[in-house]
C-alpha cells in the first residue's frame, strides 16, 4: 500500500503514464503528483521515455511484437486447459492510445515480477512445477518468512532457501538496484549450476546482509533438469531482460522464478 509519504511505486507511474489505471486511480494520483515536485519529474521522464519507444519503432515492429505476444497468450492458456481472460491485455481495442500503451507495455517490458498489473503483490513460480525460492528476514523475535514484494531496509540478515521440486539442478543470484549481481547458489565462479536437493525445503549455508543499494534486491532461482553453463543468463540479467525476454535467451530445459523485495534506502 502506498501512503502519502512514500514514493509512488515505478509500475503504478508506468501505468498512470498508459493510461491504465482507474479513472479515480488516476485522478487522485495526479493530484498528489502536481503537489510533489520529483513526483511529477518521475512522471514527465516516464512519458518522455514512452514516446521515444514509440517513436524508435516503426509500426510494422510493433504489429509483429503484438502478434507474438498475442500467441504466447494462445498457447499459455491452451496448455492450461483454460478459456481466454475475460480481461484481455490490451489487443482487439479500437484505439489509437491502446494501441500506443500495449506497443510500450510490450517494448519496455510488463511490471515486475512479484507484482502483479491488478497491484497486488504475488510469488513468481515455475509454470507446471512446485518450485519455490524462500527468503527469511532475521530478526530479535525469530525467523521472519517474506513474500515477494515485501519491503526491506540495509542491514536486513537474510537466509534464503529453496525447494526444488524435482529439478537436479540450479543457480540462485540476486541483482539490486544498481545492477550488481551476487552468487548465493553457484559454481565454478559464478558461471555453472550446481547439483539440487530435489527434494524438501534447503537453506542456503550462508546469511546474507543487504547493502544500501537503492529501490530492490531481486533474487532469481534457475533450475533444470542438467548442468548449465550461466555467463548467457548472466550478460542478460545484467543488460535488464526480464520475463519472457529472459526465459527466451535460455538454453531448451533450463526455467527460473523471481522473487522480489522492495528497498527501503534513506
Amino acid at each position: 500500500m502506498t501512503t502519502p509519504n512514500s514514493p509512488i511505486p515505478e509500475w503504478k507511474l508506468e501505468r498512470l503514464a498508459l493510461g491504465e489505471l482507474p479513472e479515480a486511480e488516476a485522478a487522485e494520483l495526479r493530484t498528489r503528483i502536481e503537489a510533489d515536485p520529483a513526483e511529477a519529474a518521475r512522471l514527465a521522464a516516464l512519458e518522455e521515455s514512452n514516446r521515444a519507444i514509440l517513436a524508435a519503432h516503426p509500426a510494422e515492429e510493433l504489429a509483429r511484437a503484438i502478434e507474438r505476444r498475442r500467441h504466447l497468450q494462445e498457447v499459455t492458456e491452451r496448455e492450461a486447459g483454460r478459456q481466454r481472460s475475460s480481461r484481455p491485455l490490451l489487443w482487439g481495442l479500437p484505439t489509437l492510445a491502446a494501441a500506443a500503451a500495449l506497443a510500450v507495455f510490450l517494448l519496455r517490458g510488463p511490471p515486475p515480477v512479484g507484482v502483479d498489473p491488478n497491484g497486488g503483490l504475488e510469488h513468481t513460480t515455475i509454470k507446471g512445477l512446485d518450485a519455490r525460492l524462500h527468503v527469511h528476514r532475521k530478526t530479535a523475535a525469530g525467523d521472519e518468512e517474506l513474500t515477494s514484494g515485501a519491503l526491506a531496509r540495509p542491514g536486513d540478515l537474510l537466509q534464503v532457501a529453496y525447494t526444488a521440486a524435482g529439478k537436479h539442478h540450479g543457480l540462485i543470484l540476486s541483482l539490486d538496484g544498481r545492477g550488481t549481481l551476487t552468487d548465493h547458489l553457484a559454481g565454478r565462479g559464478g558461471l555453472h549450476s550446481v547439483p539440487l536437493e530435489p527434494s524438501g525445503k534447503v537453506s542456503l549455508d550462508r546469511a546474507y546482509e543487504l547493502d544500501d543499494a537503492p529501490r530492490f534486491e531481486r533474487f532469481y532461482f534457475f533450475v533444470s533438469d542438467e548442468p548449465f553453463e550461466a555467463s548467457a543468463l548472466r550478460a542478460a540479467l545484467e543488460q535488464g531482460q526480464e520475463g519472457d525476454a529472459l526465459r527466451s535467451l535460455l538454453p531448451q530445459g533450463i526455467d527460473f522464478l523471481r522473487f522480489d523485495l522492495r528497498k527501503e534506502t534513506p
